[in-house]
C-alpha cells in the first residue's frame, strides 16, 4: 500500500471519527473495509445511515445531554432516527450534536463529498450532485475544519 493511500485511510478514519458527538468509533475497523464500505454505500441512503448509525452508536444509543443509555426509538423522522431519553426526556437524533445536525442533504451525498474532497474541484461535486455551488462549499468546509 502506498504511502499516499496510507494517509487517506488515516484521514478517513479521523473524519469519520470527529463525525461522532464522543468519538465513539470501533478502532479495530480495517481502514481498508471502511473505505469499501463508505464507497458502496454513498448511493443508497438507508445503507449510508445504517452505516453512520454503527459508527456513531458502536456501543448502544445514548442520551447526548445526559449520557443515559435509558432511550426510546421514537421512530424515523427526515434522514435519520428519532430517540427520546427516558432519564432527562430529551428528544433528539442521529444527528444531534454534530456538524450535520441541521444538514437538508441527504447524508449519501455528504459521504460522497467526503469521499471525494480530494479528487475534484468543489464546482466538479456542484455539478454532479446537482446542488448550488455554496451548499458544496459550505459542507467543503466543514469537513476540512476536521
Amino acid at each position: 500500500m502506498s504511502h499516499e493511500m496510507v494517509m487517506s485511510h488515516l484521514w478517513l478514519m479521523t473524519i469519520l471519527w470527529r463525525i461522532s458527538l464522543y468519538g465513539v468509533v470501533d478502532l479495530y475497523l480495517h481502514m481498508e473495509s471502511v473505505k469499501s464500505g463508505i464507497k458502496s454505500m454513498v448511493v443508497d441512503e438507508d445503507e449510508s445511515l445504517a452505516f453512520y448509525r454503527g459508527l456513531r452508536w458502536s456501543c448502544d444509543v445514548y442520551c447526548p445531554s445526559c449520557g443515559s443509555f435509558e432511550v426510546n426509538n421514537r421512530g424515523g423522522r427526515g434522514h435519520g432516527k428519532r430517540y427520546s431519553c427516558k432519564h432527562c426526556g430529551t428528544f433528539f437524533n442521529d444527528f444531534t450534536g454534530t456538524f450535520l445536525e441541521r444538514s437538508k442533504i441527504p447524508f449519501g451525498e455528504v459521504l460522497w463529498i467526503l469521499t471525494n474532497i480530494h479528487n475534484k474541484s468543489v464546482k466538479q461535486m456542484a455539478e454532479e450532485l446537482g446542488h448550488n455551488r455554496k451548499t458544496v462549499v459550505r459542507y467543503h468546509k466543514l469537513i476540512r475544519v476536521f
